[in-house]
């Protein structure tokens, strides 16, 4: 790819909730507090119960596609729910949508209600890993076309299965898209002979994975049509052609929508074709399946350790490869902690290991007690190094003389 795809990503994670296909800008940014937000890899639980909460204006079963956007810190990854499975009733004061099929179907979203006072969606399944350490999720979800937009923030901590945070402050609306916002992307056409790279730099903005991934070649031709009908393109549909340009959803000089299958890139441009453009703030996108800025690989992008590639797009680390990674203390010749020392298992002496049996035996280094009890092959005499240790002396074992002692001297 001649031009790498950028967008935000920041040092935390973010989940957003967004509109399908629009053909209208933002009408009500409504910053609410969040009851709930519970992310596993199974399923996923929103929930607010803000009075402030209004859904005045919104057609969700007549007006345009829904969709909910999770966004890891670089971009919404878009979950649809379109309008033909939302539901209202009478009076129009509650909307609630169904996927029986979840996760199948259009997307892992099964339910999501939206009221006076109340929003609640629920999935079975998550878009992106659940995040380990510390997280900031900002929630946004757009109500018909953006006719109303609520906006949470949640954060907290989670172990790598399970996020959890209750009770988050009101969160804050992003900047309204000055294009189209078409399944979580902002969306630009282009003028003739123009680039995205080009038609983003005139907004002040950078080309977004959107171009790519959703109405480009790693989206689909219909969601190409979505888009180019939201910019006011409506001539006639030919299809999935083959341009070689790299130049993704595109009209043509008799305002006819295609849709190039050569791989699309940011930089491809041909005289007289005009481009669905996405753009964005900018930075690299963790997650869409491209390689970006300093990332090591991402997804499916994975030259560097092929079927190997991590959720925060690093390659896993590799002992013997003269680079120290990971948890690695050192790795051969790449080795400041401890130079000229790095052993085969890329630890420097001196650390504690499970089959390293003389340190389990060495009273100059006792926090390796424990971890070296937990080894068949490394076994400690408590009594012989140390007299003090004894299996059935708890006071001692409960003291911080334990240290010495293998765990299997102290019950």
């Amino acid at each position: 790819m001649a031009t790498p795809v950028r967008i935000i990503v920041a040092a935390t994670c973010t989940v957003v909730v967004l509109l399908g296909a629009v053909g209208r800008t933002h009408a009500a940014n409504q910053g609410i507090t969040g009851k709930k937000l519970l992310l596993k890899s199974s399923k996923f639980v929103l929930l607010s119960k803000d009075p402030s909460i209004t859904i005045a204006g919104s057609d969700a079963v007549g007006g345009s596609d829904s969709s909910v956007s999770f966004d890891m810190g670089g971009g919404p990854v878009p979950l649809a729910l379109p309008k033909t499975l939302w539901g209202a009733n009478g009076a129009g004061t509650l909307f609630k949508y169904k996927n029986p099929d979840a996760p199948s179907g259009p997307s892992v979203v099964k339910v999501a209600k939206v009221a006076g006072g109340l929003l609640k969606a629920v999935g079975k399944g998550a878009p992106f890993a659940v995040p380990n350490g510390a997280a900031t999720i900002n929630v946004v979800l757009s109500l018909d076309a953006g006719t109303n937009t609520y906006c949470m923030t949640f954060t907290g901590t989670g172990d790598g299965n399970k996020f959890l945070v209750k009770d988050a402050a009101a969160g804050t609306c992003p900047a309204a898209c000055t294009g189209q916002l078409v399944g979580g992307f902002c969306w630009f056409l282009g003028a003739p002979a123009d680039s995205c790279d080009a038609t983003c730099t005139n907004q002040g903005l950078v080309c977004s994975v959107g171009t790519i991934a959703y109405a480009g070649t790693g989206g689909s031709y219909d969601q190409c049509v979505a888009v180019m009908t939201a910019l006011g393109v409506t001539g006639n549909q030919l299809g999935d052609v083959y341009n070689g340009a790299g130049i993704g959803c595109l009209d043509n000089s008799d305002s006819d929508i295609a849709r190039d299958t050569s791989p699309t890139t940011c930089s491809g441009a041909v005289v007289t074709i005009r481009r669905a453009c996405a753009c964005d703030g900018g930075g690299a996108f963790c997650g869409n399946n491209v390689r970006e800025s300093t990332e090591v690989c991402d997804g499916t992008d994975a030259t560097a350790c092929p079927g190997q590639c991590q959720a925060d797009c690093t390659c896993p680390p590799v002992c013997g490869n003269n680079v120290r990674e990971g948890s690695e203390a050192c790795d051969g010749t790449d080795d400041a902690a401890c130079p000229g020392q790095c052993r085969g298992d890329c630890t420097c002496p001196g650390m504690c290991t499970t089959d390293d049996a003389a340190l389990c035996n060495n009273l100059a280094l006792p926090i390796c007690g424990n971890c070296c009890s937990q080894s068949a092959a490394c076994t400690l005499d408590c009594s012989a190094v140390f007299p003090t240790c004894s299996a059935t002396d708890s006071q001692t074992c409960a003291t911080s003389i334990r240290l010495a002692c293998a765990s299997a001297c102290c019950p």
